[in-house]
């Protein structure tokens, strides 16, 4: 009789707590389509309570009068609805979807030196993303362009097409541009590779094709773009990579000069940055090590990037003031000539002597460069923008005692008038003066080059 009681009296217990809770009935479906939405997850009051069925219902019970309801799916955009119990405890909801369609940002590109979709333009243009520098490993800028179809990178000079790439007395035939403006070397008008801050790289850009004239004269055989990184509005970037490279022993045994250490290459570089209100900056290192398998060659270099950016708009409207520079320093070698073809293959001339500490077929060679770029932007409510943009770029020897001294001076200006939808007026000009000290060899050397575009 006793055991009758409580389990009469656990019945009652259950009954009244099931008539005290509430249900809710949901059924989420696409607004676009109909179909229902499965795997949705539900959550309500900050607490997960379980995904949709394939029909896209879900059935929860509680015994609380009010509820915040949130809808989630990764191809739907997030829903809130407020459900509340009081005129009934049984509640049925239907919650339409709306389909999340995220479009990305046009690439602006430099063929035609406005700002287009890559969709729109009618030459043909590479695009290298930096995921794929940072992929590879590529540890100096070269090793990233030759990946590029049709482009090759022969003696540190680039090519396109086959093209002429770098004539002496003349340059390269290749601009190549950081963040709009040329760095190509004042005395030999070639690119120095391992300036190039490989660590900040947004993408690179390759225009193939005679809209890269549009540069000059050094964009005949083709121009390249080097577009650096920056920061996304609260989200800070911070980036550390690192790297160790071993050269194998050669099959011969008797071209193997090195005793004690293995050659090899190793560095490191990092990358940080922020946008906080108005005011953006971004800060990159380099240092790199070589430990060359030809003797005498062994390399080293630092390099310092830095830019900031100040806005007035956020909207990219109104003033935009900016300055980019960077400095590095190496100690590099060029290799002229083999000692011999047989035990001595990887040792440069008259370097042969366990004991000596140079070489005639080698030269060290002691690098400083820097360049400092101030850009200003003005962009009117109507969209015309203005953009004047200068850069000091100097390179010289520091081995010598009457060094080689060079400077390069460029002014840019240019004016994007949107004029309808589909048509842009394009406008500029560019000024450049340059200097080379150097007593020996070219003499001492000034020079100017104006130009105007217009489109």
């Amino acid at each position: 009789m006793k055991q009758l009681l409580i389990l009469t009296f656990l019945s009652l217990c259950s009954f009244l707590t099931t008539l005290a809770q509430n249900t809710l009935h949901i059924r989420v479906f696409s607004s676009l389509s109909g179909e229902p939405v499965s795997m949705a997850d539900i959550t309500i009051n900050g607490r997960l309570a379980g995904m949709t069925d394939d029909k896209g219902q879900y059935i929860y019970h509680t015994p609380e009068k009010s509820l915040l309801l949130s809808v989630d799916h990764i191809s739907f955009k997030n829903r809130r609805v407020r459900v509340s119990f009081q005129t009934t405890s049984v509640q049925y909801i239907t919650i339409p979807l709306e389909q999340l369609i995220e479009n990305l940002p046009d690439v602006t590109i430099t063929a035609t030196r406005a700002r287009k979709p890559i969709t729109r333009e009618v030459v043909q243009v590479d695009l290298l993303p930096k995921e794929l520098i940072f992929n590879v490993n590529s540890t100096r800028l070269y090793d990233a362009v030759d990946k590029v179809p049709g482009v090759t990178v022969i003696d540190g000079q680039m090519s396109i097409r086959n093209g002429s790439g770098f004539a002496y007395g003349i340059g390269s035939r290749v601009l190549v541009i950081v963040d709009g403006m040329p760095l190509l070397t004042a005395d030999r008008g070639d690119m120095r590779w391992n300036f190039a801050p490989i660590e900040m790289v947004e993408n690179l850009e390759v225009v193939k094709g005679p809209a890269s004239v549009l540069y000059g004269a050094g964009g005949l055989n083709g121009a390249l773009h080097i577009k650096t990184l920056w920061p996304e509005k609260e989200k800070p970037i911070a980036r550390i990579q690192t790297f160790y490279n071993l050269v194998d022993n050669p099959r011969d045994p008797g071209k193997k000069w090195w005793w004690t250490q293995r050659p090899g290459e190793w560095g490191i570089s990092a990358t940080a940055g922020e946008s906080s209100g108005p005011l953006d900056y971004v800060v990159g290192i380099n240092q790199l090590t070589t430990r060359g398998f030809i003797r005498f060659t062994d390399q080293t270099q630092s390099r310092l990037t830095f830019k900031t950016r100040y806005r007035t708009r956020p909207d990219g409207r109104g003033l935009t003031l900016q300055w980019n520079s960077s400095i590095m320093g190496s100690d590099e070698a060029d290799f002229l000539a083999w000692h011999d073809a047989d035990s001595n293959f990887y040792v440069p001339l008259n370097g042969a002597d366990p004991a000596a500490t140079s070489a005639d077929g080698a030269t060290r060679i002691v690098r400083q460069q820097w360049h400092i770029t101030p850009e200003a932007i003005y962009q009117t409510r109507s969209g015309i923008r203005h953009r004047l943009a200068t850069r000091w770029y100097r390179l010289q020897f520091k081995n010598y005692r009457d060094n080689l001294k060079t400077n390069l001076f460029n002014l840019d200006y240019s004016l994007d008038i949107p004029i309808t939808l589909y048509t842009r007026f394009t406008t500029g000009f560019n000024y450049q003066y340059f200097d080379v000290f150097e007593i020996y060899n070219i003499g001492n050397h000034t020079g100017r080059n104006a130009s105007t575009f217009a489109q």
